[in-house]
This record gives structure tokens, sequence and C-alpha cells, in this order.
């Protein structure tokens, strides 16, 4: 469910940059939004006859108020605003979709932010639109995995199929619209 609001947070970072974008992406990232909730809330019916036994991994609380994941995160945008536009620059659009793909294993607002503000100035849209997806996606990919890694065998058996199914949806959607 934590990985769902993954997909409207980032439509909402494109509208609030850049409105233009949002007509296309707006379909898919719903799209593969819905698959993840409504296999979200199977998953919880599921739970009520047959309970996931979570005792093995831990979850660590922070303060939502650190000054720290602010400032690291300000640092891997500028990062990713310079590595988007060199990519750019000296690669074309393949460059910036590789940026795009390696920093939505870590981060997918970032590049999202930047990725919709260099589609204002001179960054092609559909460039920009397939960079998105591609974060998304590896975002996604990387989730899985540590949903795997952490989470273990059972967890990942009831999990990744239904992220799988959400981003083939929102892809397909993606090629449709």
């Amino acid at each position: 469910l934590t990985s769902a609001l993954m997909f409207p947070r980032v439509l909402i970072e494109i509208s609030l940059i850049n409105p233009g974008l949002t007509d296309r992406l707006a379909a898919p990232l719903l799209v593969a939004g819905t698959v993840y909730v409504l296999g979200a809330i199977a998953l919880a019916i599921l739970a009520t006859r047959q309970p996931i036994n979570l005792t093995e991994s831990t979850q660590l609380l922070h303060n939502p108020f650190e000054i720290g994941p602010a400032v690291r995160f300000a640092l891997l945008l500028t990062a990713i605003l310079f590595l988007v536009e060199a990519g750019r620059r000296y690669v074309g659009d393949a460059g910036v979709l590789v940026i795009a793909g390696i920093s939505g294993l870590t981060d997918v607002d970032a590049i999202t932010l930047s990725l919709s503000k260099a589609a204002l100035r001179d960054l092609d849209a559909q460039t920009a639109v397939a960079g998105i997806g591609l974060a998304v996606i590896s975002n996604s990919l990387v989730k899985a995995g540590l949903i795997s890694l952490v989470g273990g065998k059972e967890l990942a058996i009831r999990c990744v199929p239904i992220m799988l199914a959400g981003l083939a949806a929102g892809g397909l959607t993606l090629l449709v619209a």
C-alpha cells in the first residue's frame, strides 16, 4: 500500500512543475496505483484468513523533522539536475533515459522534478515522460527486490506479482494512451 502512494505523489509533482506532462502520465500512473491498491485490499482480506508472519523483519521509525534527510534530498536533487543536463548535452536523449533509470533505483522524486523542469525548457516532453516512466519502473523493481530480501519468500510471493501487474497495466496504458 505504501508503494502505491508513489504514483499519485509523482503525478502531483509533475502537475506542480509542468502541468503539460500531466495529460500524458495521469492515466498510466493512476492505473498502476489502482492495481497496487486493489492488490493491497486483496492481501488485507487474505490476511484476515491467513496472517503473514513478519516477525523476522523490523521497521525503524525516525523523527520526520530531522534536517539530515532534507539536506540529502537537496543534494540528490542538485546532482540529478546536473546529471540530466550533462546526459542530455553529451549523449542526447539516451543519456537522460540512462540517468532516469539509475536515479529511480534510489529515489523517484528528484528525477521527476528534474525532468519535469527540464521539459519546460529544452528537453523533449516525450523524453521526460519516458524518463519518469523508467524511474518509476526502476524504483518499483528495487522495492520488489527489497520486499524479497527483507520480507522473505512468503511476503514476496504475495506482493511482487501485484507490483509487476501494476507496472504492466501502467505501461500498457501509457502505450495505448
